[in-house]
């Protein structure tokens, strides 16, 4: 994918065989999204991928991780079979929209993989940015199959403060949930 980012192969790919419904008009600014986009669609496959069809996350088939591979093994190029797999993820099995939304379907947040979407995004949001200790989570296409995209806890700390201005509580979730080692603790009552 960011062999062509820059490209018109990319742009004519996302624009209409993609079926992105509003133009990306500032490529450098909107190829981050777009990947976080694809990213996100990528996580939510994994996170659905059971051995029945799901909808808890979108209408997708039973075993959807295999479904993908073949998709992506029989597209007419990678890159169509990027779009194939993350339209059947947004898109569901059932095909119901006539377009895909980067800008609705995909919110930036604390956890690189997503929040989700509406207010439970905003809520997960706002937990990873206080409360729960995520590890941290960037690719380097060396490790993972993702194009890189640091998350260092430099990056974190800074969006947090400025989303929400607020500092992570690295101890809070073992101070709410009665500290390391209390299960041991516990036995000795």
């Amino acid at each position: 994918m960011e062999d062509v980012s820059y490209g018109d192969e990319l742009w004519h790919v996302v624009l209409y065989q993609w079926l992105i419904d509003n133009a990306l008009t500032d490529r450098l600014l909107e190829i981050h999204h777009l990947l976080g986009w694809i990213r996100n669609a990528f996580t939510n496959l994994a996170m659905g991928d059971y051995t029945y069809p799901t909808t808890f996350l979108a209408p997708l088939p039973g075993y959807p991780v295999n479904v993908a591979c073949k998709m992506m093994a029989t597209a007419s190029s990678k890159l169509q079979g990027l779009a194939d797999v993350t339209a059947m993820v947004y898109n569901g099995t059932n095909g119901t929209l006539t377009c895909l939304d980067p800008d609705t379907e995909y919110i930036e947040c604390a956890d690189p993989t997503g929040c989700g979407l509406g207010p439970d995004s905003r809520a997960l949001d706002y937990q990873v940015c206080s409360e729960l200790a995520l590890p941290v989570a960037g690719s380097n296409n060396k490790t993972d199959m993702f194009p890189p995209q640091p998350w260092t806890p430099d990056m974190i700390a800074k969006y947090c403060q400025e989303k929400w201005g607020v500092t992570k509580r690295p101890s809070w979730i073992t101070t709410q949930l009665w500290g390391k080692g209390w299960f041991g603790r516990l036995k000795s009552l």
